[in-house]
């Protein structure tokens, strides 16, 4: 079963590090990572992903750092879609950034049904800005 749980910016602290080296091979991300919130996706009590978020105004979030810590296609894309549900429920807009090179995370992303509404330059590399518009009501 697929669950999820939020974390504050402060109770994140202490998971960071580990996550990210997980999925990142970094666990530095001290001096770039600032968020509202975090979450972490399980299958049954086995982590299987995470997403850390900025909220930009009341309407928008940002999901900033975030990946998989199971292969399984299914269970991530469950995962990720059960996250994005939620996300729905508080904002009217969910935005985040894949670099291009990263094209199982564009598939997941469009799958869930995000939009290429941009690019981004950043440190040498080309990001593709995604969006979903909540239509509520």
């Amino acid at each position: 079963m697929i669950n999820l749980k939020f974390y504050t910016k402060d109770e994140w602290q202490e998971y960071s590090k580990q996550f990210h080296a997980l999925v990142f091979n970094n666990s530095d991300f001290s001096d770039i990572e600032n968020i509202d919130f975090a979450c972490v996706v399980f299958d049954n009590d086995t982590a299987i992903g995470f997403s850390t978020m900025r909220v930009l105004d009341k309407y928008h979030v940002y999901m900033q750092y975030g990946g998989t810590l199971d292969k399984s296609n299914y269970t991530n894309l469950k995962g990720y879609l059960k996250l994005i549900e939620a996300l729905k429920d508080n904002f009217l807009n969910i935005t985040t950034l894949i670099e291009n090179n990263n094209k199982s995370m564009i598939k997941l992303a469009m799958k869930a049904g995000f939009e290429i509404i941009g690019l981004r330059y950043k440190k040498g590399s080309i990001y593709l800005e995604h969006s979903i518009e909540v239509k509520h009501g």
